[in-house]
């Protein structure tokens, strides 16, 4: 069964950015780093609980999330029906260390997929849209890096785009491992 995961307000409002690298990835960053909180806030309520909705919407600086909020809010309840997985888990400050492991699992799992979806259909409006330079491409990188982080970390980035180029892999971790490189070879060390 495929994820049900349909965002196109989001999609036309980065697409809004497209003239602006730098703000694009900042605010790709941003929406990708607010799906672990969306995901950990889910899992503390029934997936029929009609107040859920009410929890789901972070606040961004760069765009409106209503649309990834239902987005995520949908493909959650569709993943959490199809595991069997529809009641609320304790907070951690409930249970003990054990009882936690469950939670857990299924916050790593869902983040995991639905950061996976986000990015395919992020990647898929920028092989669409963009005929960006090196150093545009540099300027969405550390957009996505202080995003996603909330800080430019590196000194230099890549001029190839993250959410081109790394696949399947998270962007945070293929952004990560390119800076390194970069920075193992300004400073002449292989």
């Amino acid at each position: 069964m495929s994820l049900n995961f349909q965002i196109p307000a989001t999609i036309d409002a980065l697409r809004a950015l497209s003239k602006d690298p730098y703000r694009l990835g900042q605010a790709s960053g941003e929406l990708l780093g607010m799906i672990p909180g969306m995901v950990n806030r889910h899992l503390s309520h029934d997936v029929h609980d009609p107040g859920l909705h009410k929890n789901m919407k972070p606040i961004s600086k760069s765009i409106d999330t209503a649309d990834l909020a239902q987005a995520v809010e949908a493909a959650l309840t569709q993943l959490r029906t199809q595991d069997g997985v529809t009641t609320a888990f304790p907070h951690d400050s409930e249970v003990d260390r054990k009882q936690r492991k469950p939670r857990r699992k299924y916050v790593v799992l869902y983040t995991s997929q639905i950061e996976k979806v986000f990015q395919t259909r992020v990647a898929q409006l920028l092989k669409n849209m963009v005929d960006w330079t090196g150093k545009d491409n540099i300027d969405f990188n550390k957009g996505f890096d202080e995003g996603y982080t909330g800080l430019v970390v590196w000194n230099k980035y890549p001029t190839h785009n993250v959410a081109l180029k790394a696949g399947e892999e998270k962007w945070g971790v293929w952004l990560r491992k390119a800076c390194e490189q970069l920075e193992r070879e300004t400073s002449g060390h292989h």
